[in-house]
């Protein structure tokens, strides 16, 4: 279109000047402004064919229209749900350990099952953090040595707090081994560690608590999930 204006203007203004014969060079210029507008208002025959035409489809190549336009999927989508204990590591080889004594009456154990987070925890379990502990999957690897995780644990949540007159680090965790098995577990650990654990329970959790003597502090709640695995809640406060 830009071509066929640029090819006709000289020729339109030449034949402008030459019809306006003698009229003032204001009156040609005028008409010839005018034909050209009259021109450009006109559509070019070969660009109003080509958009006037039908457009040709290939309905065995219509799938593949926009292949790379981002469009929503043909279906929802769907993460894979994790299994339980995606985390855990396997069991290892059992091992013989020594067995805890039958537990004793439970006075903590309703303020404990009542406790919404480990800093709430931590207070029924009687140990008084010096603030709220912060969260952070840190502190699970903050454990001491003595009261690791269990090596087939995944963890769940936990908690800690490092201030100038108390240190306690707080970790929820699950594990594929039956609730009494657990039990002996953590028992025989705190025993070997000096704790001097104790055992109580009101039927359903079981707390494991001790002392050390340089006043080292833990409680651990088991819970069973079902006949083959269980819950622990462990707080040490050193």
């Amino acid at each position: 279109m830009r071509a066929a204006l640029s090819f006709a203007l000289p020729l339109l203004l030449a034949a402008a000047l030459a019809a306006c014969g003698g009229a003032s060079p204001d009156a040609a210029r005028t008409e010839a402004a005018g034909a050209l507008l009259d021109t450009a208002a006109t559509p070019d025959p070969v660009i109003a064919a080509a958009l006037e035409e039908p457009i040709m489809v290939d309905p065995s190549l219509a799938s593949q229209a926009n292949g790379d336009a981002i469009r929503p999927p043909a279906e929802p989508y769907a993460a894979p749900v994790a299994p339980d204990f995606v985390a855990a590591r396997p069991a290892g080889p059992a091992e013989r350990l020594t067995s805890a004594p039958r537990p004793d009456a439970c006075p903590r154990c309703a303020a404990i099952a009542a406790s919404e987070t480990l800093t709430m925890l931590a207070d029924a379990a009687a140990m008084k953090p010096c603030g709220p502990l912060a969260p952070s999957a840190r502190w699970a690897a903050r454990l001491p040595a003595d009261l690791p995780l269990h090596p087939a644990a995944a963890v769940a949540e936990a908690a800690g707090i490092d201030g100038p007159s108390c240190r306690v680090r707080a970790v929820s965790y699950s594990t594929p081994v039956p609730a009494a098995t657990m039990i002996d577990w953590i028992y025989a650990r705190a025993q070997q560690a000096g704790f001097a654990p104790r055992h109580e329970s009101d039927g359903t959790q079981h707390l494991l608590i001790g002392k050390q003597r340089d006043g080292t502090a833990f409680t651990a709640r088991i819970t069973a999930r079902g006949a083959d695995a269980s819950d622990v809640d462990l707080i040490v406060d050193r």
